[in-house]
């Protein structure tokens, strides 16, 4: 029904896969501490297992504003995808949860703004406060609430464990419909959460002329946390690097510059004269600098620490007061 094509990308999606796993054992073996365990070797999916089915151009068409497959799956009553596409060069049928997602494949130009590389934005992650964005031009933090995640994972757990043991006692099973469903409408209330705010990141540097961002991330911070039971399942919960690669590849588009680096010390730095002490974290949102008498939201001090640790030779504008009144937005 399928045709020879998508059978010949799972055979390349396998040799894939051996190939990265032979590339990986030879780094773990030189490197074992850039890996969190030794790597895996490929195995078959179990006999109920799905895989994503990959339709090359050769396959699919476009007629109308309908994406069309093989003339086989059409009669037999798969439906015609309607796009607003001018071209696709393939066609993707990924499992998701209890569902499958159908993606298309087309090339996009960017489209390069010219943005000013000077001006910069520096952004913090976090728990209450997902993003906390400030610049190097003097204009008002931008904070968006991390409640709105908060509030989903909380649920998804809930409704998880809750389904996870009636599954185990009545089914025996770990995994049923009703759990695939509950991952399912998780990842996509996250994944729109996560769109929207990138899309507001990305439309706060086109607006005041930013053409380079930098983002605090550490490699494996979920690794071994210890920041209270209930902040350890909030913060792991949370796919930070999802966020990270959405911001990355919308600022591409428009020929933002995006730079990650790591984040030691900068939620105990003062951003205003460079003192690292921990005690002037007064509490969850409040910095005070003991030193130079600087009172600040504590993430907008980070978020001006960041942009000063990934371009430390940024050009610098007055905050002209700014820095102590933040915009707080609530996505939803």
């Amino acid at each position: 029904m399928c045709g020879s094509h998508p059978p010949q990308q799972v055979l390349k999606q396998v040799d894939r896969n051996f190939k990265s796993f032979f590339k990986a054992i030879k780094v773990w073996k030189k490197t074992p501490f850039k890996f969190t365990s030794m790597p895996k070797l490929p195995h078959y999916k179990r006999k109920d297992g799905r895989n994503l089915v990959y339709f090359t151009s050769l396959q699919c068409w476009l007629k109308n504003g309908y994406v069309l497959l093989t003339q086989k799956m059409m009669n037999s009553g798969f439906p015609k995808i309607p796009t607003d596409l001018p071209c696709v060069k393939g066609v993707r049928i990924v499992p998701f949860g209890d569902r499958y997602n159908i993606e298309l494949i087309y090339n996009y130009n960017p489209q390069n703004l010219h943005l000013n590389k000077s001006h910069i934005l520096g952004i913090d992650l976090g728990l209450a406060n997902i993003v906390t964005a400030s610049d190097n031009i003097g204009n008002v933090p931008l904070i968006i609430k991390g409640g709105v995640v908060k509030s989903i994972n909380q649920f998804y757990n809930k409704e998880l464990a809750k389904y996870k043991s009636l599954s185990k006692k009545c089914n025996d099973k770990h995994i049923t419909n009703r759990i695939l469903k509950i991952h399912r409408k998780r990842n996509n209330k996250i994944r729109d959460f996560f769109h929207k705010t990138s899309r507001k990141i990305v439309n706060h540097c086109i607006e005041n002329d930013i053409g380079t961002i930098v983002l605090g991330y550490n490699e494996g911070w979920k690794q071994n946390i210890n920041i209270g039971k209930k902040n350890n399942q909030n913060f792991v919960s949370i796919p930070f690097l999802k966020l990270i690669q959405q911001i990355e590849y919308k600022s591409k588009m428009f020929g933002i510059d995006v730079v990650r680096i790591t984040e030691e010390f900068t939620s105990q730095t003062c951003s205003h004269c460079g003192i690292v002490k921990k005690s002037n974290r007064k509490h969850r949102g409040l910095y005070v600098c003991s030193e130079c008498g600087l009172v600040l939201n504590a993430d907008v001090n980070a978020s001006k620490n960041i942009l000063q640790k990934g371009i430390p030779k940024s050009i610098w504008i007055g905050d002209r007061g700014r820095l102590g009144r933040p915009i707080v937005l609530k996505i939803l």
